[in-house]
């Protein structure tokens, strides 16, 4: 096993140099243009982010300036990232404009976040069209990676401020900040310390119980908590070497990613759920040249609600590859404690409880009716829909408290008691900067999270059922998003992602279900299936079939069903219109 030092590594900083000196291990960064992987050294990575560290001195950036990062190469956001904190700076990594639906939305993120900071920040971009941008603020200065990039040989690396920085910063000073995914309302910007990450890598160290030889592989955007902490961080602070890609490498050719774990053998990959649906759609058994994945130990799949069909599609598509069922480990955390809250236990069965829907509400014991050991034993035969399943994903990490609280704050002892997830330890983030707040005021956390989310623990053991604010009420009975959401599409056939289910007001209105379709004709085939065979027990009053692609998503790929309340309303979405009776169709 990996041993933890507790004496060393206490900063970021401290992990980055602890590599100056590795040549052999390091980044594999997928390249566009040969459609190969370009290697850089951990000792690489050190010169050139501590190159732009000074880089930015010598371009006089005012001491602690967050540096707004909208960079579209991972390798560029490394330097860039790893550059910033080591002299001082903050970065903080923007979505990509693609994963923003557009420049004019990353154009407002950019001047949003700048006064936020009273104008003390910078953007650092490789995009052409945001150097010269006149939608900016006089006060934003923009600098240019071409340019860091035409200077970096000459670049001498400035120790007197290095080692200044070191003997002044100290484990609880912000060390960046981490955009939250928006999945319930605009983002908001969480500052996380060099004490929280170091206590997030080691928890998620101990509990994967792995070999110094591990080698990870990841195409999560590192913009995202569970592609730079899970991924990146992760594998620094252990001197794992990591293959990285683009998300949109992963999405234009998912296949991409099972070969590249393949060919660097890789034993480690984060994920979410959906991930795994698109490969069994997308990837075509004759496309399948040579491909191994034995060599995986561990598969982190979490950010978004796990499926049991989604997994057994999986394993039955991908075991005569190699593939083990029990690499695939069920896994919570949200950027508001850093990342990862729990882990299952490693190279073990994933394992699910049936508990029923009817009288689940907080501060209640939910009624579980099965106990599933192995997600493999489920029969899809005997689905009913009296039942609601809900995946195991494990115990507390290093130094962290998981209880349940009921909707007066109060903490419940008692297990299996339905409540809000909250959250206590040393990944806690110090706390949000939000729309209101200048200069660095934060709204502080003071160590404990209310995560926002439903679940219960049973064994120690958390279960997770749905966002607070996609709890449905109807008639006294508790529904889920979600739920509903993944009931519906069981019953068209369909995947869980193209449905999307909530109330058309905040409160009291319809309950709305939007389903994505490819045609005119998918359209009336569902339409039909609705009108004869959803069962009354699903509480929807109105379905509307939309064009595929327009279920809003977080940049995670988590659905946003404040904003399809909102684009209803608006009525932006492109409605299919459907013969039907009044409960069904685009009306």
């Amino acid at each position: 096993m990996v041993e933890v030092n507790w004496n060393e590594k206490q900063l970021i900083t401290d992990m980055l140099m602890d590599l100056k000196n590795e040549n052999s291990k390091g980044h594999y960064f997928f390249e566009n243009n040969t459609k190969g992987f370009e290697f850089e050294s951990y000792s690489e990575l050190v010169e050139n982010a501590l190159k732009f560290g000074t880089y930015l001195i010598n371009q006089q950036v005012s001491k602690r300036s967050v540096c707004l990062l909208s960079v579209t190469s991972p390798k560029n956001i490394l330097t860039c990232f790893y550059g910033a904190i080591s002299m001082g700076f903050i970065p903080l990594i923007l979505p990509a404009t693609k994963a923003l639906s557009g420049k004019d939305l990353l154009n407002d993120r950019i001047n949003v976040w700048h006064s936020r900071f009273e104008n003390n920040s910078i953007l650092v971009t490789d995009n052409d069209e945001l150097i010269n941008n006149k939608q900016y603020s006089s006060s934003l200065r923009v600098l240019s990676i071409s340019d860091f990039q035409e200077v970096n040989r000459n670049i001498e690396i400035n120790s007197n401020w290095l080692n200044n920085m070191n003997k002044e910063r100290n484990p609880d000073d912000i060390a960046y900040i981490q955009l939250t995914s928006a999945s319930t309302g605009k983002n908001k910007g969480v500052a996380i310390t060099h004490k929280n990450v170091f206590y997030n890598v080691v928890g998620m160290t101990q509990a994967s119980k792995l070999s110094s030889s591990e080698i990870g592989c990841s195409w999560l955007p590192l913009y995202h908590d569970m592609g730079l902490v899970g991924a990146e961080l992760f594998c620094l602070y252990n001197n794992f070497p990591l293959v990285l890609m683009s998300p949109y490498n992963f999405l234009k050719k998912p296949l991409r990613w099972l070969e590249a774990i393949d060919q660097f053998k890789c034993s480690l990959t984060p994920a979410p759920n959906f991930a795994f649906d698109y490969c069994c759609e997308l990837i075509k058994e004759e496309r399948i040249v040579k491909l191994d994945l034995s060599s995986l130990k561990v598969i982190y799949n979490g950010a978004e609600p796990i499926s049991v069909e989604t997994l057994t599609r999986f394993y039955q598509k991908f075991n005569i590859y190699g593939y083990k069922s029990n690499v695939m480990t069920p896994v919570y955390g949200l950027a508001e404690n850093t990342l990862a809250v729990t882990f299952e236990d490693v190279q073990s069965e994933a394992n699910f409880l049936e508990i029923e829907r009817k009288g689940l509400s907080i501060n209640r014991q939910v009624n579980i009716i099965n106990d599933f050991k192995n997600y493999l034993d489920y029969n899809r035969e005997s689905d009913k829909y009296t039942e609601l399943r809900a995946f195991s994903v494990g115990k507390p990490l290093l130094d962290q408290e998981v209880y349940i609280e009921d909707e007066e704050g109060k903490r419940i002892i008692k297990e299996e008691v339905l409540g809000q997830i909250v959250v206590k330890g040393s990944s806690a983030a110090l706390g949000y900067i939000t729309a209101d707040s200048k200069d660095f005021e934060i709204e502080s956390f003071d160590g404990v999270v209310k995560t926002g989310d439903i679940g219960f623990i049973k064994n120690q053991k958390l279960y997770v059922i749905e966002r607070m604010k996609n709890v449905i009420i109807r008639n006294g009975e508790n529904y889920f998003s979600n739920d509903l959401e993944i009931q519906l599409a069981r019953r068209l056939d369909i995947n869980e992602s193209r449905v999307a289910v909530f109330e058309e007001k905040v409160i009291g209105g319809k309950i709305v279900a939007l389903i994505e379709v490819k045609s005119i004709n998918e359209a009336e085939i569902l339409n039909e299936i609705v009108l004869t065979s959803t069962p009354i027990e699903l509480p929807v009053e109105r379905y509307i079939f939309i064009k595929k692609g327009q279920i809003p998503k977080t940049t995670s790929g988590k659905k946003q069903h404040y904003k399809c309340r909102e684009l209803l309303l608006e009525d932006k979405f492109q409605i299919i219109e459907v013969k039907s009776p009044s409960r069904v169709g685009g009306y």
